[in-house]
């Protein structure tokens, strides 16, 4: 009697799959049948994809860019004396200054608690601090015992872009988002004694350029831990294709190159081909030929001009093979990337003059194609779409993949 064959599904490995700029410029480039030949099809498609990264962080709320950051409080400086030269603006004082100082705003106090108040420009010693411009110095300060350093302002995540929620840890309490008067007139007349933290606000900082700060009000009295809910934007795209010669032990995580290595290069991609040849896209490369990476890791440091470190062993030995550092497009390929693709070919398109006709015809995908990225990241029951199961809002199952558990209902 034979046995019906019934197929099945094993377990197999599943690597996260990562995105990088060499793919976004490659997929772009060859939907317009160019290459690499010619430098400015390169630089409009290189425009074009990060065009389509910063704007595609920008549309939606998306889950991929939720993120949490930890922050812990100052408390209040005030050990010592302290006295002001008001025609150099230097505050000078008879302790250590602690190492936020920069950070720190200088209260002169009266007999009501009251009196003016100096905003540090910069720590220029561990007993001096040069006070802003703006802070109106306007006569000489003796030394006084009388005076309080506190800090209100916090540097951000650089990849902050929006507060979401703003969490008081120690006493589950969350901070009020105020706007900009309101925190003024706060730190003015209502908040100016040190204390617990109510109110916070997300804004420039003459100190940094293209930065930002958050505001605390009332400055704290004491050290305290926040965890904050933000939106992150794209991490920035540098490094398309940088081709060298790599070599590395099997169980080492030091890769030596063949060229100097370019900056910046922490958290690039580099992938390494199987031979002397430098690897492609898993689909082939632009001028029609296929090598795709055998493996690929994250530079984690730039040891030297030829030296990178990896973030995990390759498991095989690499002996002067091609190698490709490219940066990673952060998304989450699974949800956003069709987007992202039909994004960049409408910027391309854009920025080579194409007809009018063309660039609307991309849009429309562009816009489509958004729109099924969006379902796909929001929340709620499957999505099927033309007959085929799109996405579903169920994690475990793709960290289960094959294992008989955790299936979509």
């Amino acid at each position: 009697m034979t046995t019906a064959y019934v197929p099945v599904l094993t377990s197999v490995q599943r690597d996260v799959e990562i995105i990088t700029f060499q793919d976004l410029v490659e997929r772009v480039l060859d939907l317009f049948a160019l290459d690499r030949t010619k430098d400015r099809n390169v630089r409009r498609a290189r425009h074009a994809a990060s065009k389509a990264v910063r704007d595609m962080a920008n549309v939606y709320r998306w889950s991929h860019f939720r993120r949490m950051w930890v922050l812990t409080v100052d408390a209040y400086f005030n050990t010592g004396t302290v006295s002001i030269d008001a025609a150099t603006r230097t505050a000078t004082f008879s302790s250590t200054l602690p190492s936020w100082a920069a950070y720190g705003t200088l209260q002169i106090l009266g007999s009501a608690e009251d009196g003016p108040e100096y905003e540090a420009e910069s720590r220029l010693s561990d007993t001096t601090l040069l006070l802003r411009s703006e802070a109106n110095v306007g006569a000489n300060v003796a030394s006084t015992a009388s005076y309080r350093l506190v800090r209100r302002y916090y540097p951000v995540p650089v990849d902050l872009k929006e507060i979401l929620s703003f969490r008081d840890v120690d006493n589950e309490t969350d901070l009020t988002k105020m706007t900009a008067p309101s925190m003024a007139d706060s730190r003015v007349y209502t908040y100016r004694e040190p204390d617990v933290p109510r109110m916070f606000q997300l804004r420039g900082y003459a100190n940094s350029l293209a930065s930002r700060i958050v505001e605390l009000s009332p400055p704290p009295d004491d050290s305290y831990v926040y965890h904050v809910a933000y939106l992150a934007q794209a991490r920035p795209l540098q490094h398309d294709y940088f081709e060298t010669k790599a070599t590395v032990a099997s169980d080492s995580l030091t890769v030596t190159s063949s060229e100097t290595l370019p900056q910046n290069i922490v958290g690039s991609v580099v992938r390494f081909s199987s031979d002397s040849g430098y690897p492609t896209c898993q689909l082939g490369a632009v001028d029609g030929t296929t090598n795709p990476w055998k493996v690929q890791r994250i530079v984690t440091a730039r040891s030297s001009d030829t030296t990178l470190t990896i973030d995990a062993v390759t498991g095989e030995a690499f002996t002067a093979v091609g190698a490709i550092i490219s940066d990673p497009v952060d998304i989450l390929p699974s949800v956003m990337l069709s987007a992202l693709i039909a994004a960049a070919e409408m910027e391309f398109a854009i920025a080579t003059q194409a007809e009018q006709e063309t660039i609307s015809r991309m849009a429309s995908r562009a816009r489509n194609e958004l729109r099924l990225a969006i379902e796909a990241d929001s929340a709620g029951s499957c999505l099927i779409r033309g007959g085929s199961l799109m996405a579903w809002p169920v994690t475990a199952y793709d960290t289960t993949y094959g294992s008989g558990t955790n299936y979509p209902s």
